[in-house]
């Protein structure tokens, strides 16, 4: 085994172990176990536009972006649209609400199409890719039709893990602000 693959694994399984939450309450943004509360805020900060015949746009490092230009190693997050439109399609500066949160595992994100990469183990077995996607449903009474928020980055199983509040927040940079309710 490699010394690097052993340091990567080493990383996993000690960020695996952190819990949600600090003893004096406050919430671990490094944790791949803390989920963003119902109700908190995101804020997009500036106007972005969405390209006709998409319904995401794609944030990473603070950047717009297509997908086929997103680094789907590192965390990335999709901002949608409930559907596609023939023309290109403003989404405002706004603050949107986060009515339900779930994880998934997907194979796609955000509704584009996603070629699951695989690698062998090194033995007889076969290992897939895998996207762990924190998706935040979003509501707003200006733009309604700007639905969701959807934050991930692939990873191999089992070492892949759902991206952190800290990721999800250098995905988003200045663009996007995440405001966590209750906290």
């Amino acid at each position: 085994m490699s010394r690097r693959f052993a340091l990567f694994t080493l990383t996993v399984v000690l960020t695996a172990c952190q819990s949600a939450y600090f003893k004096d309450g406050r919430p671990n943004e490094n944790s791949p176990l803390f989920e963003v509360p119902v109700g908190s805020t995101v804020v997009l900060e500036q106007e972005l536009i969405v390209p006709a015949y998409q319904q995401d746009i794609f944030l990473q490092d603070g950047k717009a972006f297509d997908f086929s230009t997103v680094n789907k190693w590192r965390p990335y997050c999709a901002l949608s649209l409930h559907a596609q439109t023939k023309r290109p399609k403003a989404m405002q500066a706004d603050t949107f609400v986060v009515r339900k949160v779930s994880r998934q595992l997907l194979f796609q994100l955000a509704g584009r199409p996603v070629q699951v990469a695989g690698i062998t183990d090194g033995s007889d077995g076969f290992q897939s890719w895998r996207v762990n996607a924190a998706v935040m449903e979003l509501s707003s009474g200006r733009q309604p039709d700007v639905v969701k928020l959807t934050c991930a980055a692939w990873g191999l199983p089992p070492d892949a893990t759902y991206v952190t509040l800290a990721a999800i927040r250098g995905a988003l940079g200045g663009v996007v602000s995440l405001h966590l309710a209750g906290v």
